[in-house]
C-alpha cells in the first residue's frame, strides 16, 4: 500500500498536480484574445497551479468570461484603450472602403506596448507574485513584453495564433509557407512565391513590429540582447495552428502547434436561446462577425436581413439591434458561440473567420459560409474555402440572392458536411482539448524547464542563423577570383594583341622584301 501512495504521488508530481506553481498570463488586450489564454489558464489550474490574467480595466469590466478559480490582474496603462481604438480604425476603413495606414497602426500597436511595459503598477504586482513562468500571446508587438519577464528574471513563454518561423528561428521556406498577410493557399503561383519571398526576406532584414533596442530602451539595467534573441530564448511556443484546419508547418522540438484553445465541448444552452433553437425544425444558422463588427451599416444590415427572413432555416445572429421578425431571427450583442455550434440542429455558420470562430466550427463539425473583413481573415476564409469546410463571400458586394445561395448550397449540399465532420474526427483524434495540451506543455516546462528541446539555432547570432557570414565569405571569394580572372584575361588579351601586331608586321616586312 506505501509503495503504491508513493507511485500516485510522484505520478502527482510529474503532472504538475504535486507542486503548485505561479503563472501570470498577458494577452493581447481584446475579448477574444483574453478568451483563448483566460481558458489556458483555467485548464493550468486544472492542475494545480495558481494563475494570474493580466486585463485592462476595459476588458476586465466585461462580463463575458469565465474565471472560475483564476485571479485578474487590472491595469490602467494610463486608461488609454489602444488596441480598441486600433480595432475600431481598422474596421472602420474597412466599411468606408478605405486604405489602412500601415504606420498608423504599427504606431497604435507600440503606443500600448509602451505603456504596458513602463506601467510600473503592472510591473509590482507581477513582482509581488513572484511568478515562475510568463505567459505572453504572441502577435508581433506584444513580443517585446518579454522584455518585461527579462527585466523580472522570470521565465516566458509564447502562447497565440502567430506562427512565425523567423522569429522562432524555425528554418523554412516561402515556397510552401504563404504569408497570413494575403489569401493564398500553399500551392501558389511564380508571382504568389514571389510576394511570399519578399514578404520574409523583409522580415528576415528588418525588425518591423518590434524596437531592435527594447532591452536598453526599457531595461537599461540589464545586460542587452537584440529582442529576437530575447524571445528566440523562450521556454517554449505553443502556436494555434495545425495541418487540419492549416496548411502543415515545420516546428522545433519547444515550437508546439496545438490547434483552437478557445475550443470546448458544449454546455446545454440557457434562455433565450435554448427555446429558439429547440423550436427550430429544419435547423439554425449562427451569424457572427466578431466583438468588433456587431454595428453594422444599414444597407448590409438590410440584404443580410432580405437573405435571411428567405432561408427555410432559423438565425442567431450576433448584432446590435432589434430583430425584425424575433420569432425567425434572434438578435442578441452576445451570443453562447461554442455551445451553439455543437447543437446538432446548427447547420451553417457565417463568419468573419476569426482563428477562435473557425475552430469552434472545425471542432464541432460546421460548415462555414466566410465573409472576411480584414486582418488575417482574407487567409482564414481561403484556407477554408480550399480545403471544402465552406465557401467565401464579400461582406460588403455580395448580393441578398449570393447569400441566400451560399447559405442553402451549405446546408442541402453534403460534401461540406463530410468534409468538415472528418477534419473534425481527425483533430479531436490529434489534438483533443487543445487548451489541455497546452496545459500539458506548459506544466511540462515548469517542471523540467525547456532548454533542452532549444535548438542552438534560436541562441546565436541572426548572421550567425541565415549564414550571412558565410554567404559573404563566399562572396568575397568570388570576387576576388573574379577579379583575379579578369585581370588575367585583360593580360593575355594585352599580349595576344601585341603579339599579333608583331606578327603582322613580320609579314609585311617580308612582303616588302
Amino acid at each position: 500500500m506505501m509503495r503504491y501512495l508513493l507511485q500516485c504521488l510522484l505520478l502527482l508530481g510529474h503532472y504538475g498536480l504535486y507542486e503548485s506553481r505561479r503563472i501570470v498570463i498577458v494577452p493581447v488586450p481584446n475579448v477574444s484574445h483574453t478568451s483563448y489564454l483566460t481558458n489556458v489558464a483555467r485548464a493550468l489550474v486544472d492542475l494545480g497551479h495558481e494563475a494570474w490574467v493580466c486585463m485592462p480595466a476595459y476588458v476586465a469590466d466585461q462580463p463575458v468570461f469565465n474565471i472560475t478559480g483564476v485571479h485578474v490582474i487590472r491595469y490602467s496603462s494610463n486608461e488609454i484603450n489602444t488596441v480598441d481604438s486600433y480595432m475600431k480604425y481598422v474596421r472602420d476603413a474597412y466599411w468606408k472602403d478605405e486604405n489602412v495606414d500601415i504606420q498608423r497602426m504599427i504606431d497604435i500597436l507600440f503606443e500600448h506596448i509602451e505603456h504596458m511595459i513602463t506601467d510600473r503598477d503592472l510591473e509590482n504586482a507581477i513582482r509581488a507574485i513572484q511568478p515562475d513562468l510568463m505567459i505572453i500571446d504572441n502577435p508581433p508587438t506584444m513580443r517585446m513584453i518579454a522584455v518585461l519577464a527579462y527585466k523580472l528574471g522570470i521565465p516566458f513563454a509564447f502562447v497565440g495564433s502567430m506562427y512565425d518561423p523567423i522569429g522562432y528561428r524555425v528554418p523554412f521556406t516561402p515556397a510552401t509557407l504563404p504569408s497570413a498577410l494575403f489569401p493564398y493557399t500553399e500551392v501558389m503561383s511564380f508571382f504568389q512565391r514571389s510576394v511570399s519571398f519578399g514578404v520574409y526576406a523583409i522580415m528576415i532584414l528588418f525588425e518591423i513590429f518590434s524596437y531592435t533596442d527594447a532591452v536598453s530602451r526599457f531595461a537599461p539595467e540589464k545586460p542587452y540582447l537584440p529582442i529576437r534573441e530575447l524571445t528566440s530564448r523562450a521556454e517554449i511556443v505553443l502556436i494555434e495552428s495545425d495541418p487540419i484546419l492549416d496548411y502543415p508547418k515545420v516546428s522545433l522540438p519547444n515550437v508546439k502547434l496545438i490547434g483552437g484553445t478557445s475550443v470546448s465541448y458544449a454546455m446545454p444552452l440557457q434562455e433565450p436561446f435554448k427555446s429558439f433553437v429547440d423550436q427550430a425544425e429544419l435547423g439554425v444558422v449562427v451569424v457572427a462577425f466578431g466583438s468588433y463588427i456587431v454595428d453594422i451599416p444599414q444597407k448590409v444590415s438590410d440584404k443580410l436581413i432580405a437573405a435571411f427572413k428567405r432561408l427555410p432555416l432559423n438565425v442567431v445572429w450576433r448584432v446590435n439591434m432589434v430583430s425584425p421578425d424575433p420569432d425567425k431571427i434572434l438578435t442578441s450583442s452576445w451570443i453562447p458561440q461554442n455551445d451553439l455550434l455543437g447543437h446538432h440542429k446548427v447547420k451553417v455558420l457565417v463568419t468573419h473567420c476569426g482563428q477562435s470562430s473557425q475552430y469552434e466550427a472545425l471542432f464541432h463539425g460546421v460548415p462555414m459560409l466566410c465573409m472576411p473583413i480584414f486582418m488575417d481573415q482574407p487567409y482564414n476564409a481561403e484556407r477554408t474555402r480550399s480545403k471544402g469546410f465552406g465557401l467565401t463571400l464579400d461582406l460588403k458586394s455580395s448580393t441578398t440572392d449570393e447569400i441566400f445561395s451560399n447559405v442553402m448550397e451549405l446546408y442541402t449540399n453534403p460534401q461540406y458536411k463530410t468534409h468538415i465532420r472528418t477534419a473534425s474526427k481527425l483533430f479531436k483524434i490529434n489534438y483533443k482539448l487543445p487548451k489541455e495540451q497546452a496545459a500539458f506543455w506548459l506544466d511540462h516546462v515548469l517542471q523540467h524547464g525547456g532548454d533542452y528541446m532549444r535548438s542552438l539555432g534560436q541562441t546565436m547570432p541572426g548572421y550567425q542563423f541565415y549564414s550571412l557570414d558565410v554567404l559573404a565569405f563566399c562572396l568575397l571569394i568570388i570576387s576576388l577570383l573574379s577579379i583575379c580572372c579578369f585581370y588575367v584575361i585583360k593580360t593575355c588579351i594585352s599580349r595576344l594583341t601585341v603579339l599579333i601586331s608583331f606578327i603582322s608586321c613580320a609579314v609585311l616586312t617580308q612582303k616588302h622584301r
